[in-house]
């Protein structure tokens, strides 16, 4: 694979991050009535006031502003990185760029999880199911996605390199 073609995913995994950065990552839906959050708006600390506090379970801060950013810093990263600092070098950044957000998203799954958990058992009395896998909305997933293709990305740059700056034509 040519190091334009490792570019190229990642640049769509950049892509799909700053898409679903503003998709909801938090979905409810019962008795007829629908709630969503955005990656934006939990960074913001709420989005509507019935999931304010769910919001806040998940990490509401302006750290959360760090995601969207490191789409870009990676996609920067392909597009000068190989040949500024070489293929291989650039493809560990692209790798760091790439885990350390899916980390996280993971830590704060377990984190919300818990939260669910206490609130499952107090709805189930009214047939309401909940659970981590049906609550999160397509941005989650979407944001998720574009990491591994960042990081995938970053592998196979660094695969490809040898640690010596390249041409790219």
């Amino acid at each position: 694979m040519s190091a334009k073609k490792s570019a190229l995913l990642i640049y769509a995994g950049a892509a799909l991050v700053l898409v679903c950065f503003f998709l909801p990552w938090i979905s409810i839906s019962f008795l007829g009535v629908s709630f969503s959050v955005s990656g934006l708006n939990i960074a913001l600390g709420g989005g509507s006031s019935e999931l304010k506090e769910l919001a806040s379970s998940f990490g509401s801060n302006p750290l959360l502003y760090i995601v969207p950013a490191l789409a870009v810093v990676a996609a920067v990263v392909a597009y000068v990185g190989s040949k500024k600092m070489g293929s291989k070098n650039a493809g560990i950044l692209e790798i760091i760029l790439g885990i350390v957000p899916l980390v996280y998203g993971i830590y704060q799954l377990y984190r919300l999880n818990q939260e669910i958990s206490k609130t499952a058992e107090s709805v189930a009395e009214f047939g309401i199911k909940m659970s981590i896998w049906n609550i999160m909305g397509i941005g989650f997933w979407g944001t998720a996605l574009g990491f591994i293709l960042i990081t995938l990305g970053g592998f196979l740059m660094m695969k490809e390199g040898n640690g010596q700056p390249t041409q790219m034509t």
